[in-house]
């Protein structure tokens, strides 16, 4: 009896938000009984640290022999979509679940010609940044689903992709409930700060999340009224967080940037 072959299709194999969105999909996929696999583009500039949890439950992944920058170039661009063609048929794919552009991109104009049954876009940002290319005109809209992890990321897919709103659906993220501190207001009036006015900014530290933004728009708040707090959930152990934590320091902000 064939086994549904779910691909979890992510950008890197690294603890980012997307990441670990996929990663916790695919455990619960694969504990529903599903073969499912990971796969990631080539990252030679970051750790991949994620990894070890892919080990410890036991999920199969791979790297592509390509990594993002290859969309820099239209050459380089249809070598990858060949290549990423051959491996899905290959390892006879069923159901692709992509995170972020590229994955989704490369996902939907490959999936009909490998054999693959059903391919998502998964939109998680609203991708202002990424470039039209013509070569979106031939991804086929009607024989996708459309999901999103947002209000905004569903109108801005529509808008790009000429997809109809009404199918476009919003799966909001996986929560981890059991690292969760769920007494967060008892916590704020032993720590004497819930009287201040907060605001919480969840992204790791990353160039495209621009912290620095934010701790400007911080400082500047800070003029009108000393009131004002900022948390920041993420992982910030990398050269990113250390330059958002200089900043910090610099505008005078520690006691407003947690």
């Amino acid at each position: 009896m064939h086994k549904t072959k779910i691909l979890v299709f992510i950008p890197f194999l690294t603890r980012g938000g997307a990441e670990m969105q996929g990663f916790l999909l695919a455990t619960g996929l694969a504990g529903k009984g599903y073969h499912v696999e990971i796969c990631a583009f080539r990252n030679q500039h970051a750790q991949s640290n994620l990894i070890q949890e892919l080990d410890k439950y036991q999920l199969n992944y791979f790297e592509l022999p390509f990594g993002m920058e290859v969309f820099f170039s239209r050459y380089d661009t249809f070598k990858a979509l060949w290549s990423f063609r051959k491996i899905l048929t290959q390892k006879k794919i069923d159901i692709i679940i992509p995170f972020t552009w590229w994955c989704n991109f490369l996902s939907a104009l490959v999936f009909r010609f490998a054999g693959v049954k059903q391919c998502f876009w998964n939109q998680r940002s609203v991708d202002h940044h990424v470039p039209v290319r013509k070569i979106e005109k031939l991804i086929p809209t009607s024989r996708i689903t459309f999901v999103s992890n947002s209000n905004p990321g569903k109108k801005f897919i529509s808008s790009r992709l000429k997809v109809p709103l009404e199918k476009i659906s919003v799966i909001r993220n996986g929560v981890q409930m059991k690292n969760l501190n769920l007494n967060y207001e008892n916590a704020s009036a032993q720590r004497g700060d819930n009287k201040l006015f907060k605001i919480i900014m969840v992204a790791n530290f990353f160039p495209e999340k621009d912290h620095a933004t934010v701790l400007k728009g911080l400082k500047l708040m800070l003029n009108d009224r000393t009131d004002v707090q900022v948390l920041f959930a993420g992982n910030c152990e990398n050269d990113f967080g250390m330059r958002a934590k200089s900043l910090a320091f610099d505008l005078k902000l520690c006691e407003h940037a947690i």
